[in-house]
């Protein structure tokens, strides 16, 4: 998959609020999301860690 397809599915799967499909066919399962280093608990590892955050 090109920049471009992954691109129109993200545009497509949040237009249509499917924010969840957005990270289980777009990240991989051992996915690293970092905040900011003043943000308490700023690395998050695995997506289905992220995932969860997310919906907290």
């Amino acid at each position: 998959m090109n920049t471009k397809q992954v691109a129109d599915k993200l545009v497509q799967w949040c237009r249509e609020g499917d924010y969840k499909k957005c990270y289980n066919e777009l990240y991989h399962e051992n996915a690293v999301s970092k905040e900011a280093s003043w943000v308490p608990n700023n690395e998050t590892q695995g997506r289905d860690s992220i995932i969860k955050e997310y919906e907290e």
